[in-house]
């Protein structure tokens, strides 16, 4: 059952809702992938940096849990 005062949505104006909420999240979406799009080489550059970065990290752990530290 629905409250007293709800209003009642026909089948014209419940598609037209949709086709309004559809038409949002696409242009939501235009604009989401146009914002986070990172060129191919960005991205190449970005892989590079992380693998450096890793090495750098292993390095440091390997250094810091050398013999002295055993015990």
């Amino acid at each position: 059952m629905e409250p007293a005062g709800a209003p009642t949505l026909g089948p014209k104006a419940l598609a037209d809702r949709a086709t309004e909420d559809l038409t949002f999240i696409r242009r939501a979406m235009e604009r989401a992938s146009d914002f986070t799009a990172v060129p191919g080489w960005g991205g190449v550059a970005m892989g590079l940096t992380a693998l450096a970065a890793a090495a750098v990290a292993t390095a440091q752990a390997a250094a810091s849990t050398g013999p002295s530290s055993r015990r």
